[in-house]
């Protein structure tokens, strides 16, 4: 079989230009009926999308923005395509409706190559020694910009070029860049650009042309640095031979800014070897920072998860020189970023496992983490979302009396497992956990039981209430990620089981608050009898809690007295960031 010609047609993804495109295969569909074609719409969660699906979904309107609606008519002029969407950040096409002509019908996660360095590397196994935390008093706040640069510009720009020297003499054709990214406003941005140009002099003038006094000075404040790069280069050449090249950097390297305002747009990465980029927006999605090893990104978070995954642009293929690459971040964003790649993971896990089956099949939901307000621009969205809030606190079903019986199925074996498998201990060692009852069994306690026996169990259980199962999918989810499973989960019998000392509640108070507090609710010290349910959980993982309750409303035998219900109740600890996101029909 010959191979046939292919025509390849790039076209910048602007409404007019993409009309234009369209324009001129329709003028050709008669020719094109049997002539397959694949559009590759890159970056295709960016400017793609009708940004007024929202309106339509709360209107029942049929708005259309431009670039959208061109690529629609691009399809139209196609009789025989495939229209292929390429992201990193999938999310916004993962929410468009269901009517939606973009809508996706399949997904492929892509790995990356073994080179590559992403969130898990950065965040994960190495963040102890990659990321670098700033204070709140380096984040940048363009209406009240400091006098000088901050210090921890300074030690990054000093690590910066520390790498950029050991690279000169080994690597004299590839780049060595660094990144400020350091507000979305372009005003900042020349305040940074002075500061690193004033630093760069400054350093080489007193490198050249200073006193001993102040050349130790200069050798005093980079050894910090050397030492920090010492951690992950273990070979790096000694300091003294790495502070020859600084006067000659300090001189070579292109320091720019890559902003609306900026001079140039496209940079010629083979005109120079070293560069410092300044930015905000302009260096967030789809810009190549070539040879990048220092990014300094004193911002505040994004509301959106796709954005926060777009400005990581010091991810990538960087693995050959990965020792001497330091990302400088708030603590509110390192949390952020931490949980955004297991919130990924957990979205390109559950993409996987649905294979080929379309996506219809699958349905959406997501961890997002707790600091991040949405997946995705609100407006792009043709999909009702829920979001389940796992906040560090307890959490149970409300409607667990509709299926007691097959739930004492459930807790039966359960119990006999937990009795047979772990010790049970009071848990009154516990600070702040006080049982001096004398009308109820004691609350007992097994540490570090198998989440896979746990997550079987909660799995088991008959909920239904459509509520009660959301909730117990984002919970088990949660408890199924594997950094929260790999610690067990504890499991506690309250009052071992039994209800006595119980007079009954009605269904309402119990669904209101199923905790009974402490007793007396004012007592401190010796007078306090009981310190309430709540108290009875351990930090250390998750707490599932498990009791039998009276509801005087509730379901009772033949002879009328009440019949007890089970009922659990999960303490998911703070570590669990991240909420969840499933949809709504």
């Amino acid at each position: 079989m010959r191979d046939k010609p292919a025509v390849l047609i790039t076209v910048l993804k602007h409404a007019g230009r993409i009309r234009a495109a369209a324009a001129a295969l329709r003028q050709m569909r008669s020719l094109l009926q049997d002539v397959p074609a694949l559009i590759i719409d890159d970056e295709s969660d960016q400017a793609s999308l009708n940004t007024k699906a929202r309106e339509n979904l709360m209107t029942g309107g049929t708005g259309k923005s431009q670039t959208y609606d061109a690529i629609v008519e691009l399809r139209d002029s196609l009789p025989h395509h495939s229209y292929l969407q390429y992201t990193a950040t999938p999310q916004a096409n993962l929410l468009l409706a269901i009517s939606d002509v973009l809508n996706p019908s399949f997904a492929k996660v892509i790995e990356s190559g073994d080179a590559y360095t992403g969130g898990r590397y950065f965040f994960v196994d190495h963040a102890d020694e990659l990321i670098v935390p700033l204070s709140a008093s380096d984040v940048c706040d363009p209406k009240n910009m400091p006098s000088e640069a901050p210090e921890s510009l300074q030690q990054a720009l000093r690590v910066f070029l520390l790498g950029a020297a050991a690279a000169a003499p080994e690597e004299p054709r590839k780049n060595r860049s660094m990144m400020v990214q350091a507000s979305q406003d372009t005003a900042p941005h020349a305040t940074y650009e002075r500061w690193i140009q004033d630093l760069l002099a400054s350093w080489a003038y007193l490198m050249r042309d200073g006193g001993e006094p102040s050349k130790q000075m200069i050798r005093d404040d980079f050894r910090s640095a050397y030492q920090e790069l010492n951690r992950t280069v273990p070979d790096i050449p000694p300091l003294d031979e790495l502070l020859q090249w600084i006067p000659e950097l300090c001189d070579e390297i292109r320091v720019i800014q890559v902003n609306s305002k900026g001079a140039e747009r496209d940079i010629n990465w083979t005109s120079a070897q070293f560069w410092i980029l300044v930015g905000g927006l302009k260096l967030d999605r789809g810009f190549t920072v070539e040879g990048l090893t220092v990014t300094y990104m004193p911002r505040n978070l994004s509301g959106n998860a796709d954005v926060l995954q777009q400005r990581a642009r010091f991810f990538g293929y960087r693995a050959a020189y990965i020792g001497y690459c330091r990302v400088y971040l708030p603590r509110p964003s390192i949390d952020a970023f931490t949980g955004y790649v297991r919130d990924e993971e957990y979205l390109r896990r559950t993409l996987t496992e649905n294979g080929d089956r379309p996506l219809g099949e699958w349905r959406r939901q997501f961890l997002l983490n707790q600091r991040i307000r949405n997946l995705s621009r609100s407006n792009i969205a043709g999909r009702k979302l829920k979001r389940l809030k796992l906040d560090g606190g307890w959490s149970y079903p409300k409607e667990m009396q509709l299926a007691h019986v097959e739930n004492r199925r459930s807790f039966s074996w359960f119990e006999e497992h937990i009795r047979g498998t772990y010790e049970l201990t009071d848990m009154t060692h516990i600070e702040g956990v006080i049982d001096r009852r004398a009308d109820s069994d004691p609350n007992l306690l097994a540490s570090g039981v198998s989440m896979e026996i746990g997550l079987k169990f909660l799995l088991d259980l008959s909920l239904p209430d459509t509520g009660d199962q959301m909730l117990m999918t984002a919970l088990t989810t949660a408890l199924g990620e594997p950094h929260i499973a790999e610690a067990g989960i504890d499991v506690v019998f309250l009052s071992d089981l039994g209800t006595r000392g119980q007079t009954g509640r009605s269904l309402s108070v119990l669904q209101e608050n199923l905790f009974i507090g402490r007793n007396p609710s004012t007592a401190r010290g010796a007078s306090l009898r009981y310190s309430g349910d709540r108290t009875f959980r351990t930090d250390i993982r998750p707490t599932l809690q498990l009791r039998s309750v009276l509801i005087t409303n509730g379901p009772a035998s033949e002879s009328g007295s009440l019949v007890p219900v089970p009922w659990v109740a999960l303490h998911v600890p703070n570590r669990v960031s991240s909420d969840f996101l499933i949809e709504e029909f």
